[in-house]
């Protein structure tokens, strides 16, 4: 028992921690390899900016390469386990987001919570049938990034028929 939790409210932590669902209930989602490349897109572009100012700063060449190597075997790792970190949950009528590099950091949404619901999608995730699906909710945006298009299509399906289905107050 928490003292201050309704006991509705404890029967879904319970179910959430605990995990006594049927696999029927539950749908996952990972991005797709495209978020990886987009990752370590980034940290190309910042180890490139870095290797510059070392070189206007005249750093000797030794300490600029130790420094490059240690960086992009660190940011190897962080990418990874950030890529292999990412996931999105449909469990229960509840939407679960789990990002991070070191630790995970998981987002949980009533679906009738959702004010609004974007599908973003650029020109060169359109040619890699990705699309990230952004959730709006009182307290600030959930970003889904880089799905496979289908995926990011039936997600948005999913919460706007569960949204628009709920008799529950969102407030």
């Amino acid at each position: 028992e928490i003292v201050g939790v309704k006991n509705e409210a404890l029967n879904s932590l319970k179910t959430l921690f605990f995990g006594n669902k049927s696999e029927e209930e539950k749908k996952e989602f990972k991005p797709a390899p495209y978020y990886l490349f987009k990752l370590f897109l980034y940290s190309f572009y910042t180890l490139f900016i870095l290797n510059i100012l070392m070189w206007l700063v005249s750093f000797p060449f030794k300490f600029q390469l130790l420094i490059t190597v240690v960086l992009i075997a660190f940011s190897i790792v962080i990418n990874l386990l950030k890529y292999k970190k990412t996931y999105y949950d449909i469990e229960d009528k509840k939407l679960i987001v789990g990002a991070g590099s070191v630790a995970t950091v998981t987002s949980i949404m009533d679906y009738y919570k959702m004010q609004n619901i974007k599908l973003v999608q650029s020109f060169i995730q359109k040619r890699r049938g990705v699309a990230s699906v952004h959730l709006q909710t009182a307290s600030g945006v959930i970003k889904m990034p880089s799905l496979y298009e289908g995926d990011a299509i039936e997600l948005m399906q999913m919460i706007l028929e569960e949204a628009c289905n709920s008799k529950k107050n969102w407030i």
